[in-house]
């Protein structure tokens, strides 16, 4: 499974990468701010994940922008699922995400909750690409 994430805190990449290891094998792309995840849209990498994980407050651009540029991408596989975290959103920014094909979740705040995010996120990637096997 290859999964991105963008996010600038490094210490949530790594609470992901840690509640993630026993879940399942899963190879991540991060990348720290919304421009360069822009720029990510245009190299042939973009097609390949499994699932595309979108912090909202980035430096640059914020995630709801990210992900609706993901979302309309050509680059990106129609069914790969973009996941926006934050702590709660905006009503209005969560519903427009919500309309435009993304799904909003709520960041966890410590290692327990980055365990039930991983799995909730491995088993949107398998959904959307049923030919993923598991293989934790």
């Amino acid at each position: 499974m290859k999964f991105l994430v963008v996010d600038d805190s490094c210490d949530d990449i790594a609470l992901l990468r840690s509640a993630l290891d026993p879940v399942e094998r899963v190879e991540i792309t991060a990348i720290a701010n919304g421009l360069r995840a822009l720029q990510s849209l245009n190299e042939q990498e973009a097609t390949s994940f499994d699932l595309i994980v979108i912090d909202w407050r980035l430096p640059g651009m914020t995630g709801d922008k990210v992900a609706q540029a993901f979302l309309t991408s050509p680059s990106v596989r129609p069914q790969t699922p973009v996941v926006v975290l934050s702590s709660p959103l905006p009503p209005p920014v969560a519903d427009q995400l919500k309309e435009c094909g993304a799904l909003v979740l709520e960041k966890p705040v410590d290692l327990d909750g980055y365990e039930v995010l991983a799995t909730r996120l491995c088993d949107l990637a398998r959904q959307a690409h049923p030919k993923l096997s598991v293989s934790a």
